[in-house]
């Protein structure tokens, strides 16, 4: 196969692989050297396919990382419009940018609540 081009998709499953092998804690050298062996390439488009593979993982961590800080920076807006709504004894307002942070923390359950006045009950019913 060497000298042939893959396509997007075995190109896909082959760098899978390699990263299912280098996950587990294989070394480089030998996962590249499999990775090689195994997809029919030369060992040098197996490093090739490494650099593609450890850009992938910087571009996924810069990503999640943005989508963090972006995440953090929605909070404290949220925080900022609590104080101000309660300074200006804006009760409604600061209850709903409190709610609203505190579904961005995912200090929910997944399920929703709603109070009962059942006998006997504890007053808070969870729906799923």
């Amino acid at each position: 196969m060497h000298g042939k081009r893959r396509g997007l998709k075995t190109k896909a499953v082959h760098l899978a692989r390699l990263e299912e092998n280098l996950l587990r804690g294989t070394p480089a050298t030998d996962a590249v050297k499999q990775y090689a062996a195994d997809s029919g390439i030369g060992e040098r488009m197996g490093w090739h396919d490494l650099g593609l593979l450890k850009k992938q993982w910087a571009d996924r961590a810069t990503a999640a990382r943005g989508s963090a800080e972006e995440a953090g920076r929605a909070v404290a807006r949220r925080e900022l419009l609590f104080a101000e709504a309660l300074a200006a004894g804006d009760l409604a307002t600061a209850l709903a940018a409190d709610q609203d942070r505190c579904r961005l923390l995912s200090l929910y359950a997944t399920g929703t609540c709603r109070a009962t006045s059942e006998p006997g009950s504890s007053g808070v019913a969870a729906d799923e």
